[in-house]
């Protein structure tokens, strides 16, 4: 690789996959709301949740709520099971495997189908329910031997770049560099230079987690206006609980620096708050075999609340300093935008064999939007600088969903299913070789469907990888951690029709 070319390739990476120092409000958040891959019920999982164009399951209200037309009686519906999430980390040519396991409510709603005939309408379905659109349960740890650069370096680069002296060093920096300094990680010559006092090499160690869910509640109608043509709405209340901690601890393990034996920092953050959004669909039947659909969803507006917490930590061989009895702590209220969806789907039915269903979904995270409402610390400034990354940052992103359903005895369903979503980066050509940043999900599934009783089974194994750069400093070289991630997804549905 040239020399410039390099240089293109580092500024690629700091673009595409730096870990922020900020602790919230990033375009990554953004990337993260705007995108989740929804499972639903178990049978709406095990046919990839290709349901725009199917209709007649509770997940078509998050999906298309048209499709609630073809249900023809009341029920009540529970989906719950467990994930297994699974990574696979390499950074500085030490790999590191993590699993995490967590239970999930992923569905419960219930369906009301009035009994009484309606002028000039054949149906009309009323549902409301929960619906657990994404889990962000995931966990990447990582382990090298660095011999060209300490994190520690960007709170020297930091303080030095802004000309700052021994009191802004000491209280301008509260979740970073000011605890660096005063721990005294960070040391300062007569002359006003800022440095690391770590010596190279040094082991670094980084650790992420996040758990949490993008969930919503949705209240909607289905109306079929007659056997060929429906239509649908629903309002949907979708809220955020997210929280992530980053770690990181760099070790003297040659004993090289002299007196510090380690140092570590634990950035903890909560995302929490909630928002609104309308979905409109529709549902044409042209021939008893053939369903169309489509739906389009509204930007969907959040008002939400960070809340975050920094722990340092220095152990020198006589001594320790920490702040853990008084970390760092703050918070910001802001608002957030996702972008418009729009789907479509196509579903071809067999009453005696089955049906196969194929939908396609269209959003554009580089439309996600931050609007801060608080004055301080030019928060106009960081929305405007923020706003304009997210939309050089990414581009659109497609999904292609496909399921089969087979029908093997009189109440026996098997259902095979696939979802395949593209990468959000504009500039993924440049870090094909590191990460695809795509997601896949491969599944399927058992059903039992009694005139008033059903319960259906479904395996969903869900694939993506990624790449991080934990930090950057401008006098060596970006240190990427890839990560392959992958997630096993077991959902059980019972209902009862009435």
């Amino acid at each position: 690789m040239s020399l410039s070319n390099s240089k293109i390739f580092l500024a690629v990476l700091s673009f595409l996959g730096s870990w922020t120092i900020v602790t919230a409000q990033t375009d990554i958040d953004a990337l993260r709301y705007s995108t989740p891959l929804s499972l639903g019920t178990a049978r709406s999982a095990a046919i990839g949740n290709a349901t725009a164009g199917l209709g007649g399951d509770i997940s078509t209200l998050n999906s298309n709520p048209a499709g609630l037309g073809q249900m023809g009686l009341s029920e009540v519906s529970f989906s719950g099971g467990f994930n297994v999430n699974k990574s696979a980390n390499n950074y500085l040519g030490s790999s590191t495997d993590v699993q995490k396991a967590a239970f999930q409510l992923n569905n419960f709603g219930m369906v009301y189908v009035p009994k009484r005939n309606f002028k000039g309408i054949k149906n009309i379905t009323l549902a409301a329910s929960y619906n657990r659109q994404e889990n962000f349960n995931q966990s990447i740890s990582a382990k090298g031997i660095n011999d060209h650069s300490s994190y520690s370096d960007i709170y020297a680069e930091q303080l030095n770049g802004d000309g700052a002296d021994s009191s802004r060093a000491m209280n301008n920096y509260p979740f970073g560099a000011s605890l660096a300094f005063e721990s005294g990680v960070i040391g300062r010559t007569d002359d006003n230079f800022f440095f690391s006092i770590l010596e190279l090499p040094l082991t670094q160690r980084f650790e992420i987690k996040r758990s949490g869910s993008l969930s919503d509640f949705s209240f909607g109608t289905g109306v079929a206006i007659n056997d060929q043509f429906m239509v649908g709405m629903n309002i949907g209340i979708p809220f955020i609980n997210y929280e992530e901690e980053f770690y990181v601890r760099e070790t003297d393990e040659t004993n090289i620096s002299g007196e510090i034996n380690y140092w570590d920092k634990r950035d903890k953050y909560r995302t929490e708050g909630n928002g609104i959004n309308a979905k409109i669909g529709v549902l044409f039947i042209p021939t008893p075999d053939l369903r169309i659909g489509a739906s389009f969803t509204t930007p969907t507006r959040y008002s939400l609340k960070d809340l975050y917490a920094t722990y340092f930590r220095a152990d020198f061989e006589t001594y320790t300093l920490d702040n853990f009895n008084k970390p760092a702590e703050g918070y910001f209220d802001y608002k957030y935008i996702s972008p418009l969806k729009l789907n479509t789907g196509l579903s071809y039915v067999n009453s005696n064999l089955g049906f196969a269903t194929v939908e396609y979904e269209y959003t554009n995270p580089a439309k996600n939007k931050y609007v801060f409402t608080d004055d301080m610390y030019n928060s106009k400034d960081a929305e405007e600088r923020l706003n304009e990354s997210i939309k050089n940052k990414y581009k659109s992103v497609h999904t292609v969903k496909v399921g089969l359903e087979g029908i093997i005895a009189e109440q026996y369903r098997a259902r095979v299913g696939f979802q395949y979503r593209s990468s959000a980066y504009s500039d993924q050509d440049a870090v094909n070789h590191l990460a695809k940043n795509n997601q896949m999900a491969i599944s399927g599934g058992l059903g039992y469907r009694g005139k008033s009783f059903y319960t259906d089974v479904a395996y969903v194994h869900q694939l993506s990888d990624a790449f991080i750069v934990p930090y950057n400093v401008s006098l060596a070289p970006s240190d990427v951690l890839t990560s392959k991630f992958n997630r096993s997804n077991f959902i059980v549905s019972v209902g009862i029709k009435f």
